[in-house]
């Protein structure tokens, strides 16, 4: 039979256990048909309630696993990105020096090899030379390894850098409020003959400056021309420094103002 329920209203809900999703449905209609004979019988049940029961594989609730989804770094914490910078640092080194270790004993090995073999006999001579054709091979796969782990080094500075650049954006971008109250104030007195026009211009162009800093550094040092310290504190350096000026210009033109003065006055 093809069953078909209408009902003007109904309840969802899941089982105690959750493994069937419960339907209380309410005034309501079930139409039956039987597919073998679609023009033979055919009814029509009518109900104040009815409740319908469905297996709830595939719609239960489980935890989902936090290796599942991954972030970004911007959306990573300070303490994350340093960590694995520090076990990137630590795990190429960690090679390095096993291969430094493997390159040690490939010496030690070629001390041990006799390069005159007119004195061995068949079975030595043989042995000696599948020595020496392992230690060639070996050698043959330390180089290979040596020209990856170059390109590894510059792919590893790489992440690690761009990971650095997000650790000291986290500091400098705060750190910018100080430098704009540095900035804001001397620049409130010297525009405040000028207007609003002149003040809003001065604060969009330290603005502009302050973003293409942010933005150039990151880029940089991307590129690996810049630290990424630098990059990223070049904005908060440069306007700093022109904010330190103008307050010490401004509090010296201030103490001017309430410096004493003493008048002197000649008899006529």
């Amino acid at each position: 039979y093809s069953n078909t329920l209408t009902a003007d209203s109904g309840q969802i809900n899941f089982s105690s256990d959750y493994t069937k999703i419960i339907l209380d449905l309410y005034n309501g209609e079930i139409h039956q048909i039987d597919k073998k004979k679609p023009n033979g019988s055919y009814r029509r049940i009518k109900f104040s309630k009815h409740i319908v029961s469905i297996d709830a594989q595939g719609f239960g609730f489980s935890n989902s696993d936090e290796s599942a989804f991954s972030r970004g770094d911007r959306e990573l914490s300070a303490d994350s990105m340093r960590s694995i910078v520090n076990n990137i640092t630590t795990s190429f080194e960690t090679d390095k020096l096993q291969s430094a270790v493997q390159v040690q004993n490939l010496a030690i090995e070629l001390t041990q090899v006799k390069y005159d073999t007119t004195s061995l006999d068949s079975n030595a001579a043989n042995v000696n030379r599948i020595k020496v054709l392992s230690i060639i091979n070996r050698y043959k796969g330390y180089k290979n390894k040596y020209v990856n782990q170059r390109s590894i080094e510059r792919s590893n500075q790489k992440q690690i850098d761009m990971y650095l650049v997000e650790i000291y954006k986290k500091y400098s971008i705060p750190f910018a409020c100080v430098v704009f109250v540095l900035i804001g104030a001397p620049l409130g007195m010297i525009t405040r003959k000028g207007g609003f026009g002149v003040a809003a211009g001065m604060s969009l162009g330290f603005f502009l400056l302050y973003w293409a800093c942010l933005i150039g550094g990151e880029k940089l040092a991307d590129r690996e021309l810049l630290s990424p310290f630098l990059s990223m504190w070049i904005a908060n350096i440069i306007l700093g420094s022109a904010g330190l000026y103008l307050v010490f210009r401004d509090s010296l033109n201030i103490k001017r103002l309430f410096k004493r003065r003493t008048i002197t006055v000649k008899p006529i």
